[in-house]
């Protein structure tokens, strides 16, 4: 199919380890079936050592289809049961993918924390989540009440799934007044949230089926057919007293059929209705075949519920020939429009009696719904799976972006073309990212400087690329202040000219430009080139701020959810009780032979979280240290409330925290090391900031550093308090903000770990790597903090706290690798930190600052091979960061 989604992931974590089939399963492998027969399938499950999604196994998929022979195009990926590799590596490069998630994700241990973790990685993966949605029914039914808490979270963090497929109309219309309600249409991401959930109706007839137009004639006999779990809502209970009031009379010589698993809540009463009349046939749970031969036998079949989020029993009845009667309300209304059934009041006694009444004494109206029945257009799962790719495809960012490169082209095409106007040609383009005005202009022409000092400024949300039609970009050079700074703080700079790099950067030192040149700079003296090369960088660029944009939205909308909702987890965490899930936060320390510093940060730990012990969790990961830390450790605070981890290897520095990331059960995770030390009433500080935001993606605490090579005797944790430097001595007031805000603090720019609590499932996607590159190669390999956190999420709700919260020691094991840091690495995180919005005001200066540190690293490591082992892209953007050549 042209711009079609063809690889799909399927999450079957919870069906595949179930014994029963319930209408959730069913759904769930009935889509699968036929999914895998129009795409390329993969089955995945989540796996919790390694924190990540893993692919199901032969195994576990014959468990799935309940068979030894896998369906067409089921298929075993290669990487099943492989471990030490980040998921992301096995897909496809550039291949639109999709994750659909058609289970409930509770029904399995730890299941909305585990679906949170994955739409996290799915957001760093590049890959879109779309969710089947099946009602709200624990939330809306006092009957239900036990599972009130659980679902809530659920449904608001489904409300992270980039598309929601809700199983009815009704389904649909229920979930997006549910969001609207309890975050307002006010908050950012309410509106579009409409936007992405579409009704998907599950189908009313199993392919396998014939159409009850071209089956054998039916013999029906003189009894009533209920399917279903026996439960309040579906009102089984009010059926059997409806049947009990006409058996004697106009039912007389019918039977009542009830198959479906007994519900605690009406078993006492259920059975004392059915025990001990002949009349009513009670079966529990049957396998299909005997169902089928239930309804062959049916003159018509009842669903009596009264709150459903589709209805499947109405459906199979009326695929089967059997007229039934349901609800004349909800989704059950929705199956009842297609014909064959008679709709009611079902929770109106009498209005049921008299249905029941007219189906069994009414031969007309039987065969009346009988001929509706032999004309509907059924919907089979083909049909359904084909309309999932269908409405996936419409959504899928890739396909989009493909689609935005194209009208780049045209662009850049027709306004490269466009001659020696003396004025700017300026073009707005609506991309599905966002709007992009593309400038155009002869930098040589006398009118040019004058053209762009006037451009008017961009609404807001909007970019601005400028494209340069002259070889010649010399001139530039020669611009006043004026048009200089509109050009200079653009998104983006392309020319037909190899050295417009150059150019530039010398554009900002002779006009003193206080910001950073343009992130994007694209010159090639070849216009194809330039124009292939441009409209990929540029749509790059936009999918990049609209992904922005897009987490802030939802991150924001999340928080407003949680909210409006927080009894929920308060309920759910005094449920886990004395559970790791109880807790509201881990204190996570990560140690690797630094005994001294690690007992002393102990002891300390215990002292700082003895007031709110309840909601704090200790936890300590030993590396495989070689100083006997996990024994000494153990022996000295045997009893105490810490949990003490050995790994059995070393995993390097990065690979702990990962390690750290995986451990974690409750909420939230602040993951240091074991010499950083937190300040007196910091914990008690941070728990109630995080209270009272249950869904909050980080809280940033101001912090302080120390200088220690090793432990002393009188070395304590009061003393390195003391001793700090702070790294924000005169900090904006504490409060909500926005995670650029906070990165405008300091210059740190979330390089340091020690200082940021995250949401545990933010901190599962950061440190989602192998870290088996070169260290200091890349950003994953040294701050894989940074690299999330300003790559994704800048514009995401956070909290900064002011006060110094903890202090951590200056003195690092890395001071061989100084010279890349500043003089590549941290040029990076700065041109990152500019495209990620962070205050240029304060770009510029930390800029010369580690120009400075960089010079000063090269002089104390003359050895180190800088320009041999830094990339040309690296160095490019240090020459734009520093505006000087680092290897000159």
């Amino acid at each position: 199919m042209r711009d079609s989604v063809r690889k799909f992931l399927y999450f079957v974590g919870h069906t595949i380890q179930a014994d029963g089939r319930s209408g959730v399963q069913r759904v769930v492998v009935n889509l699968a079936r036929e999914l895998a027969r129009i795409a390329d399938v993969d089955f995945v499950t989540w796996d919790a050592p390694q924190n990540q999604l893993r692919y199901a196994d032969r195994t576990e998929l014959e468990q799935l289809f309940r068979s030894r022979t896998l369906p067409p195009g089921v298929k075993v990926n290669r990487y099943a049961r492989r471990v030490d590799h980040r998921f992301a590596d096995t897909l496809p490069a550039g291949e639109p993918v999709w994750l659909i998630q058609p289970e409930i994700a509770y029904h399995a241990p730890q299941g909305n924390d585990v679906f949170a973790r994955i739409v996290a990685q799915c957001r760093e993966y590049g890959i879109q989540v779309a969710s089947i949605f099946y009602d709200l029914i624990p939330i809306t039914n006092p009957d239900y009440a036990l599972h009130r808490s659980v679902h809530t979270v659920y449904v608001n963090r489904l409300a992270q799934s980039d598309l929601i497929l809700p199983i009815s109309r009704y389904s649909a219309d229920a979930l997006l007044d549910h969001y609207v309600r309890l975050a307002g249409r006010a908050v950012a991401g309410a509106a579009a949230i409409a936007s992405r959930i579409q009704a998907m109706p599950l189908p009313d007839r199993d392919d396998g089926i014939l159409h009850p137009a071209d089956a054998p004639a039916r013999h029906p006999e003189r009894m009533i057919l209920s399917v279903g779990t026996v439960e309040p809502r579906k009102r089984q209970v009010e059926l059997i007293r409806a049947f009990k009031a006409l058996k004697d009379g106009p039912l007389r010589g019918w039977r009542l059929v009830m198959v479906g698993s007994l519900h605690p809540a009406v078993a006492q009463i259920f059975r004392s209705l059915t025990d001990d009349d002949p009349a009513i046939d009670y079966h529990g749970y049957l396998p299909d075949a005997e169902i089928e031969a239930l309804y062959r036998r049916a003159a018509f079949s009842i669903f009596a519920s009264n709150d459903e989020g589709f209805g499947l029993p109405i459906c199979e009845s009326l695929a089967r020939g059997v007229p039934a009667v349901c609800a004349e309300f909800g989704s059950m209304r929705e199956i009842a429009e297609g014909g064959g059934c008679l709709t009611v009041d079902v929770n109106d006694l009498a209005a049921l009696t008299l249905a029941l009444e007219r189906m069994a004494t009414d031969p007309a109206l039987r065969a009346r719904l009988d001929a509706e029945i032999r004309t509907r257009i059924f919907r089979g799962w083909a049909d359904y799976a084909r309309e999932v790719v269908s409405v996936v495809s419409a959504r899928d960012d890739r396909i989009a972006a493909g689609q935005d490169r194209a009208v780049l082209r045209r662009a850049l095409q027709d306004l490269g073309a466009g001659g020696q106007d003396a004025s700017v040609a300026v073009r707005d383009l609506p991309l599905s990212a966002g709007v992009l005005q593309l400038c155009a202009c002869d930098p040589a022409h006398p009118a040019a400087p004058a053209a762009v000092a006037g451009l008017p400024a961009l609404p807001e949300g909007w970019s601005r690329a400028f494209l340069l039609r002259s070889e010649t970009v010399g001139p530039l050079l020669g611009w006043t202040r004026e048009a200089a700074a509109v050009l200079l703080s653009s998104d983006a700079c392309l020319a037909p000219s190899a050295a417009l790099d150059q150019v530039l950067i010398g554009l900002a030192t002779v006009t003193s430009f206080t910001e950073l040149p343009p992130g994007l700079m694209v010159g090639r003296p070849d216009h194809a080139e330039l124009e292939e090369k441009g409209a990929e960088a540029l749509a790059a660029l936009m999918r990049r701020k609209a992904l922005r944009r897009t987490v802030r939205d939802r991150e924001r909308m999340l928080m407003a959810l949680a909210g409006a909702t927080e009894p929920a987890y308060a309920e759910l965490r005094k449920a886990a009780g004395d559970q790791a899930e109880g807790a509201l936060l881990t204190i996570a320390v990560s140690t690797y032979n630094r005994y001294p510093f690690l007992r002393e940060n102990v002891r300390w730990l215990l002292e700082q979280t003895a007031s709110c012990r309840d909601a704090v969790r200790l936890l300590v990961i030993d590396n495989d240290s070689t100083d006997g830390s996990w024994r000494l450790l153990r022996e000295e605070f045997d009893g105490e409330p810490v949990e003490i981890r050995r790994n059995c290897a070393n995993v390097g520095m990065l690979g702990n925290l990962r390690v750290c990331a995986a451990a974690v059960s409750t909420p939230f995770t602040w993951m240091i090391g074991d010499d950083d030390y937190i300040m007196p009433d910091a914990v008690p500080a941070v728990v109630m900031q995080l209270r009272e935001r249950p869904e909050l993606p980080f809280l940033f605490v101001n912090f302080g550093v120390y200088h220690r090579e090793r432990f002393g005797n009188g070395d304590r944790a009061a003393g390195f308090i003391g001793e700090r430097t702070v790294l924000a001595p005169e900090p904006s007031p504490s409060g909500s903000c926005m995670v650029r805000e906070a990165a405008a603090e300091h210059d740190n720019l979330f390089t340091a770990i020690y200082p940021i609590v995250f949401r545990t499932d933010l901190a599962a996607a950061c440190f989602n790597f192998p870290f088996d590159g070169a260290p200091f190669s890349t950003l994953v390999e040294c701050v894989p903090t940074t690299r999330m956190i300003l790559g994704t999420y800048p514009e995401a709700p956070a909290w900064w706290s002011a006060p110094v919260g903890i202090v951590g020691n200056a003195v690092n094991s890395w001071r061989h690798w100084r010279v890349r840091w500043h003089g590549a690495m941290m040029p990076e995180i700065i041109a990152l930190a500019d495209e990620a919005g962070v205050d240029p005001a304060k770009l510029r200066p930390w800029s010369e600052i580690h120009w400075d540190l960089f010079l000063e690293a090269r002089g104390l490591y003359p050895d180190a091979r800088f320009a041999e082992d830094v990339g040309p892209a690296s160095l490019d953007c240090a020459r734009r960061v520093f505006r000087r050549d680092p290897v000159a």
